[in-house]
């Protein structure tokens, strides 16, 4: 019998893909994350928003509203969305990993006093 391959694990997610489904052990060989999706008061996603997470280096979200922030250390972490002319409910979270974060939502609006 001719043996059936088995798929290989990948590091790497699809370009484009549900952050809440995909939940590795491990992403990239780094034992934590943040995870989470920023959308607008209809539930789009909303893209290009700098998410600020101390200690940390920013990352932005793509297309979808979806960002993905990974870290080997341990701790308290601030995450805090920026985009000019909006305001984010809530205006930051604060989480300790271990264990990772998938849900690190923030709704966006428009900001009343630009």
């Amino acid at each position: 019998a001719t043996p059936t391959p088995t798929p290989t694990a990948t590091s790497e997610p699809p370009p484009s893909f549900d952050y809440f489904a995909y939940q590795p052990t491990f992403f990239n060989g780094v034992p934590f994350g943040i995870s989470g999706r920023i959308t607008d008061g209809s539930g789009s996603g909303l893209g290009d928003v700098t998410v600020d997470i101390n200690p940390g280096s920013p990352v932005v979200t793509d297309g979808e509203g979806y960002y993905l922030f990974t870290t080997q250390t341990s701790g308290p972490y601030v995450v805090r969305p920026e985009k000019a002319g909006t305001i984010f409910d809530p205006a930051f979270r604060n989480f300790t990993l271990p264990p990772s974060v998938l849900d690190a939502d923030f709704e966006a609006a428009p900001d009343p006093y630009p």
